[in-house]
């Protein structure tokens, strides 16, 4: 709850969503603030991987395909995303994950975080990058390609993931109805969904579209942006996800 809180700082509705799955809590997108010290370094200082860009990270990199998958919660991310894995191999990446891990190190980086989220401040957008970037080159060599989850949260992110890693190859936007979405959320939920726990799916489906309208924009100018029809069942929605992916190799 704390990481979530720190993600996506919409205190009242994070606050009556532990009645819903936990996955599906990671995927409103509700970022304000990301800014930090971690941006406002120049590139050569940001290099806090220990590896030169241009070098074997990047050469690497290059053999690998990278995917954005954005969707709001219950539009069916996590489920997809586990069978996209399976099928060709590629490493599932999620921010939220990545954050609970590095908290449960004692790394010096935990306590930058812990020390950040406890005096209520966002977990700047820099760490995150750090923490993706680490965890591709962790898998590289053993894998076809990066399905990152739920990132970018925000315009702002996409801009320095393209200019520190490099631009995805194809940005998936799960594309399913708020009817749908709530529908979906209830079903999963293990409690009865009172009037607490239906306001605040409703805020969570607000803050996402409200953070992913400017983001899809961004990205179909930019690169091959592709929207799914999640409404259907979720053989009919891997149909159309291993057509859009087939598509770039």
């Amino acid at each position: 709850m704390a990481v979530d809180s720190k993600l996506f700082p919409n205190k009242e509705a994070a606050a009556s969503s532990g009645d819903l799955d936990s996955p599906m809590m990671l995927d409103s997108g509700e970022i304000i603030d990301t800014g930090s010290d971690y941006e406002d370094q120049g590139d050569d200082q940001l290099n806090v991987f220990g590896e030169d860009p241009t070098g074997g990270f990047m050469e690497d990199l290059r053999k690998c395909k990278i995917i954005f998958m954005i969707g709001g919660p219950g539009s069916g991310k996590g489920t997809q995303c586990a069978k996209l894995v399976e099928k060709y191999g590629f490493t599932h990446l999620s921010t939220g994950e990545l954050l609970r891990h590095e908290l449960s190190s004692d790394s010096e980086r935990s306590k930058l975080i812990r020390d950040t989220m406890e005096r209520g401040d966002l977990v700047p957008s820099g760490i995150l990058l750090e923490l993706l970037r680490e965890a591709m080159a962790a898998s590289l060599g053993h894998t076809t390609g990066f399905l990152i989850d739920g990132y970018p949260l925000e315009v702002k992110q996409g801009e320095e993931f393209g200019r520190r890693i490099g631009d995805p190859h194809l940005v998936i936007c799960m594309d399913c109805s708020a009817d749908t979405m709530t529908n979906r959320l209830r079903q999963r939920s293990q409690s009865s969904p009172g009037p607490s726990s239906t306001a605040a799916v409703a805020k969570r489906l607000e803050a996402y579209h409200r953070a992913s309208i400017p983001v899809i924009a961004y990205y179909e100018t930019k690169t091959r942006l592709q929207k799914i029809n999640a409404e259907g069942t979720p053989e009919e929605v891997f149909l159309q996800l291993c057509t859009a992916i087939d598509s770039i190799f």
